[in-house]
């Protein structure tokens, strides 16, 4: 049975971010292991617009709408061609790179998902897009992708991204564990940095009253605790990732203590080390 974990849906709008989700898979993700398929779903104009054709009042309105379908047509056209050569230029073969374009079924976001379910192994979508119509936002496709589209992973691209440096959020559950092997299977790169981190949020983090409810002895041993804990889960998805291919002087572990925000952790840890990619699991 072939293996799909390296065909990706690469759902486009013609936007900026959009091209940078492509910049993105083609910096990102192992050429010769990867097939893309550029997924874009068309707006069309609603019926009542065109109706505007049967009236003399009306009738130069629906012309300009439909010269406004053209257009967008016609844009959408080269901005696949483009997306294509940057594929191709990148090291993707031509006939790993392929398009699909479709008139909206039932939505954007719900369009994705449904092609998502045709034996895809990641989604990979622009975090924000640039349209006339309110439907097509990308930035809440990508948001309803996230809520609703739990068989695969989603791959959310914000403005543009370092290659090469892959932050992964840890916590030892089955979830991180997940998103360990999703990296190992997706992002695969013998000279990619690969960083896991843990979080270890301080006892008194929800404070009962004004005085410290747990003294320092306590704070120390609470995360004494936690780090044997974690040890042998984080060495195990180390192991993970350099079994998949990464480079094991490559592939570092750190424990980050005494942040009460672990979003906000792993946000600055980013942003200080300069990684382009943050991994997490749905649920930890």
């Amino acid at each position: 049975m072939e293996d799909t974990r390296n065909k990706i849906l690469l759902a486009v709008d013609g936007s900026d971010q959009a091209l940078e989700a492509v910049r993105y898979v083609s910096q990102v993700l192992p050429h010769q292991r990867t097939k893309v398929v550029l997924f874009h779903v068309n707006i069309e104009a609603p019926a009542s617009f065109l109706d505007l054709e049967k009236t003399k009042e009306f009738g130069a309105k629906a012309t300009a709408v439909r010269a406004w379908m053209a257009g967008r047509e016609s844009v959408m056209k080269k901005f696949l061609e483009k997306a294509q050569k940057i594929l191709v230029n990148a090291g993707y073969s031509s006939n790993a790179v392929t398009v699909k374009a479709q008139s909206k079924k039932k939505g954007i976001a719900r369009d994705i998902l449904r092609e998502s379910l045709k034996d895809f192994g990641a989604v990979v979508v622009g975090r924000t897009g640039t349209s006339g119509v309110k439907d097509f936002v990308i930035g809440s496709v990508a948001n309803k992708l996230i809520g609703k589209l739990h068989h695969l992973p989603v791959v959310v691209v914000e403005g543009s991204p370092m290659p090469k440096k892959i932050l992964v959020a840890f916590d030892g559950s089955e979830g991180a564990l997940m998103a360990v092997d999703c990296a190992g299977s997706l992002l695969v790169d013998p000279d990619c940095e690969v960083a896991l981190r843990h979080i270890i949020r301080p006892l008194d983090i929800e404070k009962m009253g004004p005085d410290q409810l747990f003294p320092p002895k306590d704070e120390a041993e609470w995360l004494e605790t936690m780090k044997r804990e974690i040890d042998p889960a984080m060495e195990e998805a180390k192991d993970r990732l350099i079994n998949a291919g990464f480079t094991s002087s490559r592939v570092t572990t750190k424990i980050i203590s005494g942040k009460r925000s672990r979003a906000k952790a792993l946000v600055e840890e980013a942003k200080e080390g300069g990684y382009g990619t943050i991994v997490m699991g749905r649920r930890g």
